[in-house]
């Protein structure tokens, strides 16, 4: 029987829920919106299905050391519309023109981020950028398995700890199986999720009608967060500006706690294929890299032959390891819990969300123990005229 002590242990995957015979697992959110499973120990009949799928408890590595490539698809549309390079839709579209299906991760009418799964070309593009949310798997391992058990090609995307979670669920290895998975920073609840979007609705005064992480209007390094609102009205912002990404990329407010010590950071990988950013290509190479450049890590014979099934579509450079792992700490690392996380989980309910992020960001810099007395005097000026304009 699983049993949750302590939140680092637990990914919030679902295997368990879904592995479980008979139905003895639900899922309890906690005050910070993620997900852990509870025993009904009187439906439980200990069969312990729910301990050995769990991916903390066995992890599903590949055995192969990596082989790398800088990569970006030759379509420019695609690689704009892509986080980074737009390989995952080149290899999407590989197994879907093989009569295979796709899983992926979606943002639903009502803005709840999911996993879905597809099998035509022209509905990709909702697979395509990255959803810095936790997604919800709902039954999707029970979907997967029922495919490749009709010897269906099914390539599955997601966070490293939910491919271990599709592996140990699924009990078996099936040649027909592709998975993919991202270079993670950490994910983020549902909930903090809304609470954001709650407070852009409030700042336009407005309903939003579709909503984009890592927009390239700017650029790929200078990606921002775009929401569509249904007057017509439209709120961009860049990473280093917007709210949302500032409490999750600088000041790590809202990370998952098993993020904070993730096992499954550093070699060898548990997917067939490690996709993320190029970060500093422009230090090893000389691109145009405005579009986006993927890293690409094949880590077993499964993820090389179907890389090679896409290569015509791709441009694709031999790099080494240390060549991606300087500029993408999230391979090796975990993050850390930021020094303001629990006083923003204690006011975000009841705070508008942008303001309380700007109100965390300058107790933070004036926290710095960098700062002169100069630069103190400076930030008070900067207050004061602010909220002389407001």
């Amino acid at each position: 029987m699983i049993e949750i002590k302590d939140k680092i242990n637990c990914v919030g995957c679902g295997a368990c829920l879904n592995i479980c015979p008979n139905n003895a697992i639900d899922f309890i959110t906690d005050k910070a919106g993620f997900n852990y499973p509870s025993v009904n120990k009187k439906d439980c009949i200990n069969c312990n299905l729910c301990e050995k799928v769990c991916p903390i408890n066995n992890n599903a590595n590949n055995n192969d050391s990596p082989r790398c490539k800088l990569s970006w698809n030759k379509d420019s549309d695609i690689r704009n519309q892509s986080t980074s390079g737009g390989v995952f839709s080149a290899l999407a579209e590989n197994i879907i023109n093989n009569d295979g299906y796709v899983c992926g991760v979606e943002i639903s009418d009502d803005f709840s981020i999911r996993h879905g799964i597809i099998n035509e070309i022209s509905k990709l593009k909702q697979f395509r950028r990255a959803k810095y949310v936790q997604s919800d798997l709902h039954n999707i391992f029970s979907s997967i398995k029922s495919y490749l058990q009709k010897d269906i090609q099914v390539l599955f995307s997601g966070t490293p700890c939910q491919v271990s979670a599709l592996k140990n669920f699924l009990r078996k290895n099936y040649h027909n199986l592709y998975t993919v998975e991202v270079i993670c920073h950490g994910v983020v609840s549902q909930k903090v999720f809304d609470a954001y979007l709650k407070s852009l609705s409030k700042m336009k005064n407005d309903k939003i009608e579709s909503f984009e992480f890592r927009n390239k209007d700017i650029s790929w390094e200078r990606y921002t967060n775009k929401a569509f609102f249904k007057t017509g009205s439209i709120y961009q912002e860049e990473r280093i500006k917007d709210a949302y990404m500032t409490g999750y990329l600088k000041h790590n407010l809202y990370i998952r706690p098993s993020c904070t010590q993730c096992k499954f950071k550093g070699f060898p990988r548990v997917a067939d294929i490690t996709l993320g950013d190029f970060w500093g290509v422009e230090k090893i190479r000389q691109y145009d890299t405005s579009l986006g450049v993927s890293a690409v890590l094949l880590n077993s014979i499964k993820g090389e032959e179907l890389f090679s099934r896409i290569s015509d579509q791709l441009y694709v450079e031999d790099v080494s390891l240390e060549e991606i792992v300087i500029n993408n700490e999230s391979l090796v690392n975990s993050v850390l819990l930021g020094d303001y996380s629990d006083y923003f989980y204690s006011k975000f309910e009841k705070k508008d969300f942008q303001q309380l992020i700007s109100k965390i960001d300058k107790k933070a810099l004036w926290k710095n123990e960098d700062l002169t007395i100069k630069d103190k005097i400076f930030i008070i000026k900067n207050n004061v005229l602010e909220k002389f304009k407001q």
